[in-house]
C-alpha cells in the first residue's frame, strides 16, 4: 500500500513561503529535490515507495515552482540550496539524505558544498555534472544580461501563464510525453496532470540557466571558471543514469564520477532508461536506494 502523502507550507526567513509534500514517520530522513519543468508532485511516485515506519520523506517545491512563492527570482543554484537549508531548519531536521532528480541533483551537490554537515548521503537521478548540464550549453546562453533560449522554448513557455489557449497546454503535455519521459510511454492522463503542475512554474529559463552556470569543478566552461569545491562533498553517493536520456549527454556522468572519485560514488546504469526514470523504473530505483541507505 502506498505511503500516505500529506502537504504543508512553511515561511522561510527570506520571506518565501515553501510548499512541501511529506510522508512517513521513520528515523531515516530523506529530502527529495525535483527537477526543472516540474515540482514535488513529480517525486510523489517514488515517495510512496518508502515504508512509513522506516522513513520520513520530504519533497518541497523549489522557489518559483509549484506552490512555492517567488518574491525574489533566483540567480544561481545557491539560492535553491539556501532555501532548502531554511526549510530543514524550519521543520527541525539537522541532517538528512538528499535525493535529487535532474536539476535537483545539481541542487543536491550545491547544498552539500554549502552545508556538508547537514548531509548523510546523496542520491542523484539523471543529474547534470559537476560542470553543469552539458546539453543546455548550446540552447540557453546569456546575452546582454538577459536569458535567451535559442530554441524559443523559454520565450513560448513564459508567455503561457496563465493558460487560456488549448494549443499552449497541448504543447506542455507533448513536452512531458515526448521529451521529459521518452522513450518511456507515460499514460496520457498522467502526462496531463504533470503538465498542469509544470504550468505553475514561473521562471523556467532562469532555472535552466542556473544549472548551466553551476560549476564546482577545477575547470573552466563557457560560463566561467569552476569554484573548485568538489572536495567539500565527502559523503557516500549513488548516481542513476538512463542510457536513453537525451538531457544527460554522454560523458557527463563520467565527469561527475571523476570529480567525486574521493567519495567512491556508485553508478547504476539503467539500460533503455530516459530522463524520467523515476516514473519508468520506480520499483527498481527504490530497491537500490533502500539498499544504499541501509548499507
Amino acid at each position: 500500500m502506498p505511503a500516505k502523502v500529506t502537504t504543508g507550507k512553511v515561511m522561510l526567513p527570506n520571506g518565501e513561503r515553501m510548499f512541501y509534500r511529506q510522508c512517513g514517520v521513520g528515523s531515516k530522513v530523506v529530502l527529495m529535490i525535483h527537477g526543472n519543468f516540474a515540482s514535488s508532485l513529480y517525486m510523489k511516485v517514488l515517495m510512496e515507495k518508502f515504508p512509513e515506519d522506516e522513513y520520513t520523506v520530504y519533497a518541497p517545491d523549489l522557489r518559483a515552482f509549484g506552490e512555492t512563492t517567488n518574491k525574489k527570482p533566483i540567480e544561481t543554484t545557491k539560492d535553491y540550496a539556501q532555501d532548502l537549508k531554511y526549510f530543514l531548519d524550519a521543520i527541525g531536521v539537522e541532517k538528512c539524505i538528499l535525493c535529487g532528480w535532474s536539476l535537483g541533483g545539481t541542487v543536491a551537490m550545491q547544498f552539500t558544498v554549502m552545508f556538508p554537515e547537514s548531509v548523510e548521503k546523496i542520491i542523484m537521478l539523471a543529474n547534470g555534472s559537476t560542470q553543469g548540464f552539458f546539453a543546455l550549453y548550446t540552447d540557453i546562453m546569456p546575452k546582454n544580461g538577459k536569458y535567451i533560449d535559442r530554441n524559443g522554448f523559454g520565450v513560448i513557455y513564459q508567455n503561457m501563464q496563465p493558460f487560456n489557449l488549448p494549443i499552449m497546454f497541448d504543447f506542455l503535455v507533448n513536452t512531458v510525453k515526448n521529451y521529459l519521459y521518452t522513450p518511456y510511454e507515460i499514460e496520457h492522463d498522467k502526462a496531463v496532470i504533470y503538465a498542469k503542475e509544470s504550468a505553475k512554474q514561473r521562471d523556467f529559463v532562469r532555472a535552466a540557466f542556473s544549472v548551466c552556470k553551476f560549476n564546482i569543478s577545477d575547470r573552466e566552461t563557457i560560463f566561467g571558471e569552476g569554484s573548485n569545491e568538489t572536495k567539500k562533498i565527502n559523503c557516500p553517493i549513488l548516481i542513476f543514469r538512463g542510457t536513453k536520456d537525451t538531457f544527460v549527454v554522454p560523458g557527463e556522468t563520467e565527469v561527475t564520477m571523476q570529480d567525486l572519485a574521493h567519495c567512491d560514488p556508485k553508478l547504476i546504469v539503467i539500460e533503455g532508461g530516459g530522463h524520467g526514470i523515476i516514473e519508468s523504473h520506480t520499483d527498481y530505483i527504490f530497491e537500490e536506494i533502500d539498499k544504499f541507505i541501509k548499507d
